[in-house]
């Protein structure tokens, strides 16, 4: 059984939230919008591309695979169409083309003007053989610099110059974001409604890249969930958007988007080869009679992406157990599907408390493995993967995530030493479960209405921790005080009276326990809306049989 440790020495939860991040109650419920014109070279983007839309330039936009990168092309797409042209848009193929702008993709691309969003800034090697094609080439992103930078006409970057940006931690659709709202002020070329799509394609953008929610990307975040829970304004929204949001409830906020929307719109691309490029299309699209039908076929992908990491956590399950004494996981299992390596490996970190790397075998090339890593812990990937990379075809990182391929012959090797690495530089592995604030179930509806003076919660910010000692559960009208959910009855939902506790993945531990009448919970406040009527909700993090104090 776990331990449970209390964080922090807060004793109340407005005490928690300002000190624990260090922001005002201003900054936290009314963060302000940073002029377009205090991040570095917007204007003169927004200049260039003006300038290219005169003369009539091709203009070509070379995004991402993922939500980020999708939403960050279907900004400029529709601000360069408002502008009264068109510029061709590339969404490259996770498998075959693999991440950001390449030489195969630019090759036949001459004389326009080619801008990379959501990517570009290691781009040395394909920006040069662009400009040699006599091409002007603006970069967008958001990713760390590396020593070299590309020699792109303009580049929107805030981590290159810091110093000289207002705010830093936009995500590309921010970035991308930014540039339309200084067309918007400036040039008054985008209408209100036409800026309300902009302005929930940055929001989903910004939350699905898991960015902090302070500062400018609290404001965006706060708008784009203004505009999706005003019904006018949502009826006005261009019909894609509005059908992929459709595939979720109302109202909508900061986890909808999280747990719904963004896994549901990263489905396609993971599962197959131009599964994103669908996607940007409903992202862009305004005809009624064909939105709601993709909306749906997403959604039918990610329930197949969900049973496929189901499936796949299952059968590695047993492997994970057998290295579960390690301080890394580190595994090579066949034929797993390169789109979901990610996530599977995620949810191996999460439950067995440490950092996991998972390895499968390429799609295109047998004697190659790809693998994705990610971190538990506070555990720092960084010096890992840089000592790993000489014995990689290629890879990169940072402290929370990393993806890497290896040749098969060398796989062995690498997992041995990254074992090493971790144990030399002792990952502690830290296995207990922390709370915030310990409150008594009878204060549940007074803390969840409290909360939502300082919400949206998010990376950077996140959602409180309670731990709610004698939750009684109390029979319903069939006389039952727990109820199994999922399609394998693998969720628990406890009645508590006027308050209920959902567990997902935690049936079988209930069970385990003998189904106790009275729990201790450690979990979080939110509220569930059901046919117009709102209670709060308790989503648990770990339980166990009351023990009285």
């Amino acid at each position: 059984m776990a331990v449970w440790k209390k964080s922090g020495e807060y004793t109340t939860l407005a005490e928690l939230i300002t000190g624990r991040y260090g922001l005002s109650i201003e900054e936290i419920t009314s963060p302000h919008s940073e002029k377009p014109e205090t991040i570095k070279n917007v204007p003169e983007a927004a200049e260039l591309l003006l300038n290219a839309i005169n003369a009539k330039m091709p203009i070509i936009v070379i995004g991402d695979y993922d939500v980020d990168g999708i939403t960050a092309t279907a900004i400029l797409k529709k601000a360069i169409n408002m502008l009264g042209a068109d510029a061709q848009t590339i969404i490259p193929r996770r498998f075959t083309d693999g991440y950001g702008i390449s030489s195969h993709l630019i090759s036949n691309i001459f004389d326009s003007l080619i801008i990379t969003v959501d990517n570009g800034i290691a781009a040395v090697e394909a920006v040069a053989e662009a400009k040699m094609n006599g091409n002007t080439v603006a970069i967008i992103d958001h990713h760390l610099p590396q020593d070299i930078l590309p020699n792109a006409d303009l580049i929107i970057d805030p981590h290159t110059n810091p110093e000289e940006n207002s705010f830093t931690e936009y995500c590309g659709a921010g970035l991308a974001y930014k540039i339309a709202q200084f067309i918007h002020e400036k040039n008054c070329f985008l209408n209100d409604a036409q800026m309300d799509d902009i302005t929930v394609l940055a929001c989903i953008g910004t939350i699905a890249d898991v960015m902090p929610l302070i500062g400018d990307n609290r404001r965006i975040v706060l708008d784009g969930l203004e505009i999706l829970n005003d019904a006018p304004r949502f009826d006005a929204l261009s019909a894609g958007i509005r059908e992929v949001m459709q595939l979720a409830s109302s109202p909508y906020n900061e986890e909808t988007i999280k747990f719904s929307i963004g896994p549901i719109m990263n489905a396609p691309g993971r599962l197959y080869d131009a599964g994103s490029s669908s996607v940007f299309k409903e992202m862009v699209n305004n005809e009624e009679s064909t939105a709601a039908e993709y909306a749906e076929k997403m959604k039918e992908i990610n329930e197949k992406r969900k049973l496929l990491v189901s499936n796949y956590a299952k059968q590695i399950d047993p492997y994970c157990e057998f290295q579960s004494l390690l301080p890394i996981i580190v595994l090579f299992m066949p034929n797993i599907p390169e789109g979901i390596v990610g996530i599977l490996t995620g949810k191996i970190a999460e439950k067995y408390r440490r950092p996991a790397f998972v390895f499968t075998n390429s799609r295109s090339d047998k004697a190659l493995y790809k693998g994705s890593g990610r971190t538990y812990g506070g555990c720092d990937l960084s010096e890992l993967v840089n000592k790993v990379l000489p014995l990689c075809e290629s890879g990169g990182g940072h402290a929370g995530a990393a993806g890497l391929s290896v040749s098969r012959d060398n796989f062995r090797i690498l997992a041995a030493t990254m074992i090493r690495f971790a144990q030399e530089n002792n990952f502690k592995i830290d296995t207990a479960i922390y709370y915030d604030l310990e409150i008594t179930q009878d204060k549940i509806p007074e803390i969840c209405e409290q909360q939502k003076e300082y919400m949206p919660f998010g990376e950077g910010m996140e959602r409180p921790v309670f731990l709610v000692r004698n939750f009684t559960l109390v029979p319903n009208r069939y006389g039952d005080i727990s109820r199994k959910m999922g399609n394998n009855n693998e969720h628990i939902k406890l009645f508590g009276g006027a308050v209920s506790a959902v567990g997902f993945n935690f049936a079988e531990k209930y069970a385990d326990l003998n189904s106790p009448s009275s729990v201790d919970l450690i979990c979080t406040i939110e509220e569930n809306i059901y046919k117009g009527t709102s209670s709060p909700q308790l989503n648990i993090i770990d339980l166990q049989p009351a023990v009285s104090t």
